[in-house]
């Protein structure tokens, strides 16, 4: 584990794409309450981009429509 990690495990995970910090956590090199808030966060803001492209993209296929 990088001395960065140690000190600054939150800037650590944040880094982390989703499957990266789950494995982390699982492995324990980041403590689940620091990961597991950070993770929660993290799909929350992929399923807000999700749902922006999903609403973006029929309001495209609308004016297409018309």
């Amino acid at each position: 584990m990088a001395i960065e990690s140690v000190l600054n495990p939150v800037g650590m995970a944040k880094k982390l794409s989703i499957p990266q910090l789950q494995k982390a956590i699982q492995d324990g090199t980041v403590p689940p309450y620091v990961g597991i808030p950070i993770l929660q966060e993290k799909v929350n803001m992929e399923q807000r981009m999700r749902r922006s492209e999903e609403h973006t993209s029929e309001l495209q296929s609308r004016e297409t429509i018309s």
